[in-house]
């Protein structure tokens, strides 16, 4: 279905300064923008609350006696010898249990040495056995946050090379004896966002909701682009911008794609972390839904008078005259003086 708006908004408007008696239909802008700020707060709370169970349990894995007992008996097997874990095998079974049964909120845990050597991992991606400071892997968010602040609890979404998509990470540092020896890593996937954000309840058919950083990237993926749009697609839209500013708001305005939308946004903040969530919905589709539910009022004020044959009503002429189609065929087949309905 293709929807309408500028001849619309221009009856609306004529019509909201009418002075007409009748009962006139609900603001269109106050129920949209309440709609949105609904959505916008409910996803938001969703989220935080997420975070917060996250961070709760990362910055308490210090008690968990299993994984820190894992962590000190791996960190001591490499002091002295060439990375080899043929004797920890039935070690790293129990890892992965425990990671499952503890920790499966997370892709994945990475056991780093001060050094900067990742000596173990439940995934054992690439960047297993490597220094997360040297070479690539030197070139990441992680290391360079681990280098800049050694006691840093979370690290923003980026370019995660070794999972070949965008991670953000939960950091415990570990010490020993008041001896800062390493840390373990939490890495947290986008995915859980997305699953989050995708649930278009009261979005109809064009609504959203979605995250950008303070970068003004987009952080989950958009509903209309087919592409991966994690940090891949700019959002350097009024929305983002004022919500830098101003925290939060409700607007018309030009979407990522250029498109008019209702705009709801707001700035959220996670240890340090600065991001905006935004809901928006098409405004087409919004004042095309508002003057199809409100069709007999409208039409009542546009042509109080306007009947098409003896029997019909205005309400009725209204129906016959949006059902009636022209193509271009029969536009051009007629006489100038012909009446056509489009």
């Amino acid at each position: 279905m293709k929807f309408f708006s500028g001849a619309i908004v221009v009856f609306l408007v004529v019509l909201g300064l009418s002075g007409c008696e009748q009962s006139r239909p609900s603001d269109i802008r106050a129920e949209t923008f309440d709609m949105l700020e609904t959505i916008r707060t409910d996803k938001k709370q969703v989220i935080s609350n997420l975070l917060n169970d996250l961070h709760v349990k990362t910055s308490t894995a210090g008690d968990d006696e299993f994984l820190m007992s894992l962590y000190f008996a791996y960190h001591d097997a490499v002091q002295d010898e060439k990375i080899n874990f043929e004797n920890f095998t039935d070690r790293s079974f129990d890892l992965d249990r425990h990671y499952v049964q503890n920790y499966g909120s997370f892709y994945d845990i990475l056991f780093i040495d001060k050094s900067g050597l990742i000596f173990q991992s439940v995934k054992m991606e690439s960047d297993f056995g490597k220094n997360i400071f040297e070479g690539e892997l030197g070139r990441t968010t992680l290391a360079k946050t681990l280098t800049q602040d050694p006691d840093v609890q979370f690290i923003d979404y980026a370019y995660y090379s070794p999972s070949k998509e965008a991670a953000s990470f939960f950091i415990l540092p570990v010490s020993d004896n008041n001896t800062h020896t390493g840390w373990i890593a939490f890495q947290f996937s986008v995915n859980a966002f997305n699953s989050i954000l995708v649930d278009y309840e009261n979005l109809r058919r064009t609504g959203e909701v979605y995250l950008t950083n303070a970068d003004k990237m987009m952080l989950s993926q958009s509903r209309f682009l087919p592409e991966n749009s994690t940090l891949g697609v700019e959002v350097n839209t009024e929305a983002v911008r004022t919500s830098l500013e101003k925290n939060s708001g409700n607007m018309i305005l030009a979407d990522y794609r250029g498109v008019s939308v209702f705009s709801s946004f707001e700035k959220m903040s996670f240890l340090g972390v600065t991001w905006i969530i935004v809901a928006e919905i098409d405004e087409d589709e919004v004042i095309t839904d508002h003057l199809m539910d409100n069709l007999d009022f409208y039409m009542e004020q546009i042509a109080p008078n306007w009947t098409i044959g003896a029997d019909h009503t205005s309400g009725q002429a209204a129906t016959d005259l949006l059902e009636t189609r022209v193509d271009i065929n029969e536009f051009a087949m007629t006489k100038g003086d012909s009446n056509l309905v489009t």
